[in-house]
Formats: C-alpha cells, sequence, structure tokens
C-alpha cells in the first residue's frame, strides 16, 4: 500500500453518510424482498455516489501530489479511504452485538480450528449479506480494491494506532478477512490459511484486548 505522505489532504467529505444509506437500504431489502423493484433505483443511486465519492478522492490526491502522482496512485488512495469508512463502527464490524455467536466460537476453539474454521467458510461475518453487494460492486469496477481491503482489515485487528480491539470486534474482523480470501481467492495473490495465520497472530498484539486464547 501507499505511503501515507501520498495520502489526499484536501478536504473530500466523509464517505460514512454514504455507507449508512447503503446498510439501511440493504437491510430493508433483506427484511423484505418484495421491495427489490422500487429500492433499486435508490441503491443505484448509492452507488453512483459512491464513484462520486471516489473520484473527489482521486482529484485530491492528484492535488497534494502536485500534479505529479499516477493514476495507480490516486485509485489506491481513494480505495483506502473507501476501506477505513467500511472499517468504522457500524460498518463492516456492528455496533449491536451481532458477532457474539462467532466471538464466542473464536475464542474457546483452539488455534488450529480457529484458523480451518476460517479458511472453511464456517465462521462468516454475521453481517455478510448487507455488505457483500457493495463488496462484490466495487471490486468489479476497482480490480485494486480487495487488497486494500484486506489492508485495512489486517491493520484494523492489529490495532494499528487505534483504541484496543474487543473480543466481538475481533471476531468479525476475522471472519471477514476469511470471506474476503474466499471470495477472490483467484484474485487475491496471498496464501488463505498463511495470511489467516498472520491475523490471528495480531490478536497477541498489546493493542489488542481480544487476545487469541486457546
Amino acid at each position: 500500500m501507499q505511503d501515507s505522505s501520498d495520502r489526499p489532504t484536501t478536504q473530500v467529505a466523509s464517505v460514512e453518510p454514504i455507507l449508512k444509506t447503503y446498510k439501511d437500504l440493504a437491510k430493508r431489502l433483506l427484511q423484505d424482498g418484495s421491495l427489490r423493484g422500487s429500492l433499486k433505483p435508490e441503491l443505484e443511486r448509492v452507488y453512483a455516489q459512491l464513484e462520486s465519492w471516489l473520484g473527489e478522492v482521486k482529484l485530491a490526491t492528484f492535488g497534494a501530489s502536485g500534479g505529479s502522482g499516477d493514476a495507480e496512485t490516486q485509485e489506491i488512495a481513494a480505495l483506502e479511504e473507501l476501506a477505513s469508512g467500511l472499517l468504522a463502527k457500524g460498518g463492516l464490524v456492528p455496533v449491536a452485538k451481532k458477532c457474539v455467536r462467532a466471538a464466542s466460537m473464536m475464542i474457546v476453539l483452539t488455534r488450529r480450528h480457529r484458523k480451518r474454521a476460517l479458511a472453511d467458510g464456517s465462521l462468516a461475518p454475521p453481517n455478510v449479506q448487507v455488505w457483500s453487494p457493495l463488496l462484490v460492486r466495487a471490486q468489479d469496477l476497482h480490480p485494486l480494491f480487495v487488497s486494500c481491503l484486506l489492508s485495512g482489515l489486517v491493520s484494523a485487528l492489529a490495532g494499528d494506532g487505534q483504541e484496543e480491539m474487543d473480543d466481538l470486534s475481533a471476531a468479525c474482523l476475522l471472519s471477514w478477512i476469511a470471506w474476503t480470501l474466499q471470495q477472490w481467492a483467484d484474485t487475491v495473490a496471498l496464501d488463505p490459511r498463511e495470511t489467516i495465520a498472520q491475523a490471528l497472530i495480531s490478536l497477541q498484539s498489546p493493542g489488542c484486548s481480544g487476545s487469541a486464547r486457546t
């Protein structure tokens, strides 16, 4: 991933309101499939707003670099900002205690069994049905997205410069890492089991209170 000095310094509105609108619409659709037709235009507007926001971040990156940054640098900066927004509380990590079952299983299982459960998908993210359409669409339009998302997930799990990680949040992040690796196994140049093993090791870091217990 790019150095933090390449991140945009020009003020760009937060992506979180766009993501919140998407989440609300996705949850309504999951609760009542008959709304698919009526909600489709609203979802399309949200997707268009997201693409517009990504474009703004790219322009901000271009301006911050004095016009010297290449297109890939701008794309990565925008996608890293999107990943950051997705990892804010209430995004991929729910505010409500919807990860209780996954977290409890993660704590009880031995490290070897945790890795196996994550790798075979038996510990799926609790809110995967809400967010997977947006993530899949983002990857379809932006091939570098999944690498930026994985980097953000692993960094968040390691607690890079953030407050201590609780068990529930750690379990959610682990399950999202596993899901992402499975979803794009042919795209990501990473070994799924090795990446999951590294993610589990990161739970031993001082910044993570949800340490991997055996």
